[in-house]
């Protein structure tokens, strides 16, 4: 778990067996799933999309 957390964060395989290992306590599957989530946003360029201005009152 360590491993993962800490160096290999973007070791995709990994967090998958991790997030779906029942022994493992429900936060850290829960850290595992966000992740991937997180990882996923990315892949499909999410992250580069800038919010919408806000219009301004006249």
């Amino acid at each position: 778990m360590t491993r993962l957390y800490a160096f290999d964060i973007d070791d995709v395989a990994g967090m998958r067996r991790a997030a779906a290992v029942e022994a493992l306590s429900e936060s850290w599957r829960g850290y595992f799933r966000d992740r991937l989530e997180e990882i996923s946003i990315m892949d499909r360029g999410y992250d580069k999309i800038k919010p919408a201005k806000e219009e301004q009152g006249e």
